[in-house]
């Protein structure tokens, strides 16, 4: 499934993550995926919590190519110049179409992360084989529930242009990086 990449802001993400949050708490037929139906539900609410209170490097959202239906979305903070943390990855677990677009942001900020030089780590609970499938992302030796990446550095990547984007000291919205509150 073809998607792509949109810069977003707070106001949209919190907008479709209430979207997700209503669909995820409608009863779901497949016995098979209630669980998986009641994290993604759990982390809804802790990505709309999160996006109040914080403010966060980088909001980006995979949409569907074709109908620009949002199929996933990710918060990923600048802990430094050398690292960028992933705090939530989530893809719309009610739409079949949505497979794919969660490995499709990760492959974007890893070839971003080669075009800058910078090292990615996960905040991941429970998302073992997830990470496990990610290419370049390995256990990392600090914290068992964590992974990292170290991706080397290219001169060109394909689909992301110019690292000048990525370098700018901004977010989104085109407001200068914090650090998040904690």
């Amino acid at each position: 499934m073809p998607f792509t990449l949109k810069n977003s802001d707070k106001n949209e993400m919190i907008t479709i993550l209430s979207t997700w949050e209503q669909s995820f708490s409608q009863k779901t037929k497949d016995p098979s995926k209630r669980a998986m139906i009641q994290k993604a539900l759990s982390i809804a609410r802790q990505m709309n919590e999160t996006l109040a209170r914080q403010t966060h490097a980088h909001l980006w959202i995979a949409k569907h190519a074709e109908n620009d239906a949002p199929m996933a979305m990710m918060i990923v903070d600048d802990t430094d110049h050398k690292e960028k943390t992933i705090r939530f990855l989530l893809s719309n677990q009610k739409n079949p179409e949505a497979r794919g677009s969660g490995r499709f942001l990760v492959e974007k900020l890893t070839q971003q992360a080669a075009l800058t030089g910078v090292k990615i780590k996960t905040t991941s609970e429970n998302a073992d084989k997830f990470w496990r499938q990610c290419s370049g992302f390995s256990p990392s030796p600090d914290n068992s529930g964590d992974y990292v990446c170290d991706p080397s550095p290219t001169k060109e990547v394909a689909g992301l242009g110019s690292a000048s984007f990525f370098q700018g000291g901004q977010n989104a919205s085109g407001s200068k990086l914090r650090k998040p509150r904690r």
